[in-house]
């Protein structure tokens, strides 16, 4: 698809078009739904779209690998639903492919028509930190400022 200059389109669907990539889509501010069901999408366009508002992302029954779903997911900060299933990410990473695609997008509330349950986002979260190089120093940082804090009001009522 070429880029398209539609400000104000919401929804957007291509499925069972025989596509074989999808984007850049360009700036659709207020896109909010994009669903790409059943082609043949191998690759994504970088950005796949400018859509700050987008929430839900169909990418099902396709032909993404798991470099380029990573590459689309963590994009979108408003993404609650999204559609993986049926291509060869899924299929590649087998039973670690949920844990995979949570830590991509630990803030979804539906993964493949799923319900992500809470102790899933959570071990989402810890994981996709410890692998945070800069949580330590941000930790350290943190503890040491919080620690000063009563040492400098017990000295004021001294």
């Amino acid at each position: 698809l070429p880029e398209l200059p539609l400000p104000l389109l919401t929804d957007l669907g291509v499925d069972n078009n025989r596509l074989e990539s999808l984007g850049p889509l360009g700036f659709l501010p207020s896109l909010e739904r994009l669903s790409a069901n059943h082609n043949r999408i191998a690759s994504l366009g970088a950005p796949l779209a400018a859509s700050p508002l987008l929430h839900t992302l169909q990418l099902a029954f396709n032909l993404l690998g798991p470099a380029e779903a990573e590459r689309a997911v963590p994009v979108f900060p408003r993404l609650r639903k999204l559609q993986l299933n049926d291509n060869p990410a899924a299929s590649d990473l087998m039973e670690a492919y949920r844990p995979w695609a949570l830590g991509l997008a630990p803030h979804l509330d539906e993964l493949d028509n799923e319900a992500v349950e809470e102790p899933d986002r959570c071990r989402a979260l810890a994981s996709r930190l410890a692998g945070d190089p800069w949580l330590p120093h941000t930790l350290r940082a943190a503890a040491s400022s919080s620690s000063a804090a009563p040492a400098k009001a017990s000295e004021g009522a001294s």
